[in-house]
Protein backbone atom coordinates (compact mmCIF):
# COMPACT_ATOMS: atom_id res chain seq x y z
CA UNK A 1 0.00 0.00 0.00
CA UNK A 2 0.99 3.22 -0.90
CA UNK A 3 0.99 6.32 1.26
CA UNK A 4 1.42 8.82 -1.13
CA UNK A 5 -1.01 7.50 -4.03
CA UNK A 6 -3.78 9.78 -5.69
CA UNK A 7 -6.78 7.47 -4.05
CA UNK A 8 -5.11 7.83 -0.46
CA UNK A 9 -4.53 11.86 -0.61
CA UNK A 10 -7.92 11.84 -1.92
CA UNK A 11 -9.33 10.11 1.02
CA UNK A 12 -7.34 12.12 3.51
CA UNK A 13 -8.26 15.49 2.03
CA UNK A 14 -11.69 14.55 2.64
CA UNK A 15 -11.39 13.91 5.78
CA UNK A 16 -9.61 16.66 6.70
CA UNK A 17 -12.65 18.92 4.92
CA UNK A 18 -15.21 16.94 7.03
CA UNK A 19 -13.49 17.42 10.18
CA UNK A 20 -12.86 21.38 9.41
CA UNK A 21 -16.50 21.60 8.47
CA UNK A 22 -15.32 22.88 4.90
CA UNK A 23 -18.22 23.00 2.29
CA UNK A 24 -16.88 20.30 -0.32
CA UNK A 25 -18.15 20.80 -3.72
CA UNK A 26 -18.59 18.05 -5.62
CA UNK A 27 -16.71 18.49 -9.26
CA UNK A 28 -19.68 16.81 -11.94
CA UNK A 29 -17.91 15.68 -14.97
CA UNK A 30 -17.67 16.79 -18.15
CA UNK A 31 -17.39 20.33 -17.49
CA UNK A 32 -15.48 23.45 -19.01
CA UNK A 33 -12.31 25.26 -18.09
CA UNK A 34 -10.03 27.89 -19.39
CA UNK A 35 -6.81 28.32 -20.21
CA UNK A 36 -4.69 31.87 -19.07
CA UNK A 37 -5.09 32.78 -23.02
CA UNK A 38 -9.04 32.27 -22.79
CA UNK A 39 -9.01 29.07 -24.68
CA UNK A 40 -11.75 26.90 -23.59
CA UNK A 41 -11.78 22.85 -22.96
CA UNK A 42 -13.49 20.37 -21.19
CA UNK A 43 -12.03 17.96 -18.66
CA UNK A 44 -13.69 14.57 -18.93
CA UNK A 45 -12.37 13.23 -15.70
CA UNK A 46 -10.25 13.88 -12.77
CA UNK A 47 -6.93 13.06 -14.57
CA UNK A 48 -7.57 15.31 -17.37
CA UNK A 49 -8.98 17.85 -14.29
CA UNK A 50 -5.99 18.04 -12.51
CA UNK A 51 -3.78 18.08 -16.04
CA UNK A 52 -5.54 21.20 -17.12
CA UNK A 53 -5.18 22.71 -13.19
CA UNK A 54 -1.35 22.10 -13.64
CA UNK A 55 -1.44 23.89 -16.93
CA UNK A 56 -2.83 26.77 -15.13
CA UNK A 57 -6.67 26.21 -17.13
CA UNK A 58 -9.48 27.49 -14.35
CA UNK A 59 -12.76 27.50 -14.14
CA UNK A 60 -13.51 30.95 -14.48
CA UNK A 61 -13.31 32.77 -17.92
CA UNK A 62 -11.27 35.25 -18.74
CA UNK A 63 -12.19 38.73 -19.12
CA UNK A 64 -10.95 40.39 -22.25
CA UNK A 65 -10.17 44.42 -21.26
CA UNK A 66 -11.48 46.60 -23.54
CA UNK A 67 -9.89 49.08 -25.76
CA UNK A 68 -10.30 53.25 -25.34
CA UNK A 69 -12.96 53.91 -27.68
CA UNK A 70 -11.79 55.98 -30.49
CA UNK A 71 -14.00 58.61 -32.60
CA UNK A 72 -14.40 57.13 -36.00
CA UNK A 73 -13.58 59.64 -38.67
CA UNK A 74 -12.23 61.91 -36.23
CA UNK A 75 -10.67 64.22 -39.21
CA UNK A 76 -13.91 64.04 -40.23
CA UNK A 77 -15.75 65.60 -37.58
CA UNK A 78 -13.46 68.09 -36.68
CA UNK A 79 -13.29 69.42 -40.37
CA UNK A 80 -17.35 69.50 -39.80
CA UNK A 81 -17.09 71.05 -36.14
CA UNK A 82 -14.70 73.81 -36.26
CA UNK A 83 -13.95 76.15 -33.25
CA UNK A 84 -13.18 80.02 -33.47
CA UNK A 85 -10.40 80.65 -32.08
CA UNK A 86 -9.58 83.69 -29.51
CA UNK A 87 -7.36 84.73 -27.22
CA UNK A 88 -3.86 86.28 -26.77
CA UNK A 89 -0.85 85.90 -28.38
CA UNK A 90 2.90 86.08 -26.72
CA UNK A 91 3.47 89.46 -28.15
CA UNK A 92 0.25 90.59 -26.45
CA UNK A 93 -2.36 90.72 -29.66
CA UNK A 94 -5.31 89.70 -29.49
CA UNK A 95 -6.33 86.99 -31.84
CA UNK A 96 -10.06 86.37 -33.47
CA UNK A 97 -10.45 83.65 -35.85
CA UNK A 98 -14.24 83.09 -37.18
CA UNK A 99 -14.22 79.72 -39.20
CA UNK A 100 -16.42 79.12 -41.94
CA UNK A 101 -16.91 82.45 -43.23
CA UNK A 102 -15.01 84.54 -45.80
CA UNK A 103 -13.39 87.73 -44.48
CA UNK A 104 -15.86 90.28 -45.60
CA UNK A 105 -17.51 88.84 -43.01
CA UNK A 106 -15.08 88.91 -40.50
CA UNK A 107 -14.78 92.95 -41.12
CA UNK A 108 -18.36 94.00 -41.36
CA UNK A 109 -20.05 91.00 -39.22
CA UNK A 110 -21.78 88.36 -39.67
CA UNK A 111 -25.23 89.28 -39.60
CA UNK A 112 -25.14 91.94 -42.45
CA UNK A 113 -23.17 89.68 -44.47
CA UNK A 114 -25.85 86.82 -43.89
CA UNK A 115 -28.35 89.39 -45.00
CA UNK A 116 -26.59 90.62 -47.86
CA UNK A 117 -26.00 87.11 -48.97
CA UNK A 118 -29.95 86.27 -49.07
CA UNK A 119 -30.40 89.86 -51.17
CA UNK A 120 -31.25 92.21 -48.72
CA UNK A 121 -29.61 95.59 -48.41
CA UNK A 122 -28.01 96.30 -45.21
Amino acid sequence: MKLQDKETLSIATAVSDVLEKKEVKEIKFPHKMYGPKGKEVTAKDQEEHEEYTAKGYSHTKPVKEVDEPTAKGEKDFKAKHKIKKSGMKDDGTVVKEMLGVDEKAANRGVLSYLLEEDGHEV
